[in-house]
């Protein structure tokens, strides 16, 4: 069931979960050096660096288009860390 749903998305969102995971390293970077403030520290980062990439470098640079979905799929492995984190 989740092998034909990972099929079915397209590369463009594949990656946006790839750039997620690899963001996803600073809420556990910042986690392990200073416990739960530094996690929230390192979501806020991330997911202020994953606005950035849809309004600053899509939208307003005209290098893409800026999708709502790009931003839900680049978000989901930072959320998922940070909230296993707190766990």
């Amino acid at each position: 069931m989740i092998q034909k749903f990972i099929n079915k998305l397209p590369k463009d969102k594949k990656d946006h979960i790839i750039v997620g995971v690899i963001y996803s390293f600073f809420v556990v970077l910042l986690g392990v050096l200073f416990g739960v403030t530094g996690a929230f520290i390192g979501f806020v980062f991330t997911t202020f660096l994953n606005v950035w990439k849809e309004v600053w470098h899509d939208w307003r640079n005209n290098k893409g288009k800026p999708e709502v979905e790009d931003f839900i799929y680049n978000e989901i492995p930072i959320l998922l860390v940070y909230i296993a984190f707190l766990c």
